[in-house]
């Protein structure tokens, strides 16, 4: 075998870092993955063209340890890292690949570090971003990254943001890559949904749309409170917010405060098979995120899904966004913190409509061409490439 990718986070489980994954890995030649053994994983594993090693890896988040506040914060923790490295371990002995991949570097890439003297086995590291500030603020946390960092073959990020966190721990850019994530073109698409606007009586009616969890940084309560300004000059305006979360009532009870209700409509959780028909339904997509408590955005799929459906996106100059969205050709990018300028960019695409056009037709280009899987594993099986032929090459001197 020549790739093996160790993750605590695969399909059939849903999220950013098990769809980057699994799109990857299942376009590499002669791979296999090691990953934790969750519900509905059987069903999943036999439809794949890959090899599926499932171990109950204990650091896999459902896990009751983790459901524990005691456990969860400390012997949890412990006892689920020594599996992850003991699974790991046995895995890499058992099918002697000649690279591994790590999804994360918390903890996977730590684990890796930590096994690199004993298999001798090469590794990439992917980083998101969150996984980096994860527990930085503990030094022996730190150090575990940076050590891991040094002992990697290559780190890939996924945005410029996250390259400059990695480089900030001394590793040199010359051993950094750039995999940005990427859409499904066959998924999101330009749908007609004429029929879809007069069932929901939106016909007449100019339409915002966010999606994500339902947390403080994705930025939705600053939307809400740029409206008032927005409506004066654009009153036919609707506001969709796909999604659920903890800042859910938060932001119900400011759409109240502000009287916004005919406006703000909340859609609670959209399937995925459904949510191309919404991204087709709105005029701008809109995510101005920020980061709060060190989670930022590391980059931002849904930007590059709303432009798959050729639509032009609004979102914020912080984290990785940049790199999803490039500020007046595919969208705007605005402070996360300034209402004024969050309600300006909302006015100015919706009433220029060539603009907004223009934006959305360079975003739908992009997303087509540059930001698609196979791409984006070309760079990675370059990667694995590169190296297999250096230790030929160290074989044959």
């Amino acid at each position: 075998m020549q790739t093996l990718l160790i993750t605590i986070e695969f399909p059939p489980e849903t999220g950013g870092i098990e769809n980057y994954s699994y799109n990857l890995i299942k376009r590499v030649p002669d791979s296999a993955v090691l990953a934790p053994n969750v519900p509905n994983s059987q069903s999943f594993d036999k439809n794949q063209n890959f090899k599926i090693i499932r171990k109950k890896i204990l650091y896999h988040r459902q896990h009751w340890l983790f459901k524990n506040k005691f456990y969860s914060n400390s012997i949890g923790y412990l006892i689920s890292l020594i599996a992850l490295l003991w699974h790991s371990w046995r895995t890499i002995q058992k099918e002697k690949p000649d690279i591994v991949l790590c999804s994360e570097c918390v903890p996977v890439g730590i684990v890796l570090g930590l096994l690199n003297k004993v298999n001798n086995v090469p590794y990439v590291i992917f980083t998101h971003g969150k996984d980096i500030l994860y527990l930085q603020h503990m030094p022996f946390v730190k150090w575990l990254i940076k050590y891991s960092f040094k002992n990697a073959f290559t780190v890939v990020s996924n945005s410029e943001y996250t390259r400059n966190l990695v480089m900030e721990l001394e590793v040199p850019e010359e051993k950094t890559k750039i995999i940005h994530p990427c859409v499904n073109s066959e998924q999101f698409r330009p749908i007609n949904v004429s029929n879809m606007k007069k069932e929901l009586n939106l016909s007449d009616k100019q339409i915002l749309f966010s999606v994500g969890r339902l947390v403080k940084r994705k930025g939705n309560d600053m939307v809400i409170k740029s409206l008032p300004e927005v409506i004066e000059k654009i009153p036919n305006l609707v506001y969709l917010i796909a999604g659920n979360g903890p800042y859910k009532a938060e932001l119900k009870k400011l759409v109240s405060e502000l009287d916004l209700e005919e406006h703000v409509y909340f859609l609670g959780y959209i399937s995925d098979s459904k949510l191309p028909f919404y991204y087709n339904l709105c005029d701008v997509f809109i995510m101005p995120s920020r980061t709060e408590k060190g989670d930022p955005e590391g980059f931002g799929i849904v930007y590059i899904e709303a432009s798959a459906c050729c639509k032009p996106v609004i979102g914020s100059k912080m984290g990785g966004i940049p790199d999803a969205v490039i500020d007046g050709k595919t969208g705007k990018l605005v402070d996360p913190l300034d209402i004024k300028d969050i309600s300006h960019s909302i006015i100015e695409l919706l009433s220029d409509k060539q603009k907004s056009r223009n934006m959305a037709q360079a975003g739908f280009l992009r997303a087509k061409q540059e930001l698609n899987w196979d791409r984006a594993a070309g760079i990675l099986c370059e990667i694995i490439k590169n190296r297999l032929e250096q230790d030929q090459l160290k074989l044959n001197s």
